[in-house]
């Protein structure tokens, strides 16, 4: 719910979702990943908390 929220804009139809996607969950995961809070080979749970999203080893 939280990408879709974010994501679609009423102009552009769901296109912006992967832009969401790459704003709210690759690039922010990527940043933590580089600076070591995960493995590479982890499994990460994406949690929806208010307007942002949370990052935890599942």
């Amino acid at each position: 719910d939280f990408i879709a929220r974010n994501g679609f804009d009423r102009d552009f139809g769901a296109r912006p979702v992967k832009r969401a996607v790459q704003n709210y969950v690759e690039n922010p995961l990527a940043k933590l990943i580089l600076a070591g809070k995960f493995s590479d080979e982890c499994k990460i749970k994406v949690l929806a908390a208010g307007d942002k999203l949370d990052f935890e080893e599942a």
